[in-house]
């Protein structure tokens, strides 16, 4: 694939008819509206209450934690066996 800058691409949207440049300004606006939906929505939970922290977007790893140590058997087999 071509590695294209953002220099070249305002160059070729310059050269678009205007019904195609307002056509590309919706798109970016929805995309734009995506990210800073997540990104609002963040700070509506951190200021409620409902989250310690503040990350900067919700695509970050949901799986960065460390495992709690427990003895005895593993949690795994207590529920199969309570389901039974």
């Amino acid at each position: 694939m071509t590695n294209v800058t953002l220099e070249q691409v305002l160059q070729e949207v310059k050269t678009l008819p205007p019904d195609a440049q307002r056509q590309l300004r919706d798109i970016l606006d929805v995309w734009l509206q995506e990210n800073s939906l997540e990104e609002r929505l963040e700070q509506l939970l951190y200021e409620a209450g409902l989250r310690s922290d503040r990350r900067t977007s919700l695509s970050g790893s949901r799986w960065d934690y460390t495992p709690v140590a427990i003895k005895g058997k593993p949690v795994s087999e207590t529920i199969i066996e309570e389901r039974r």
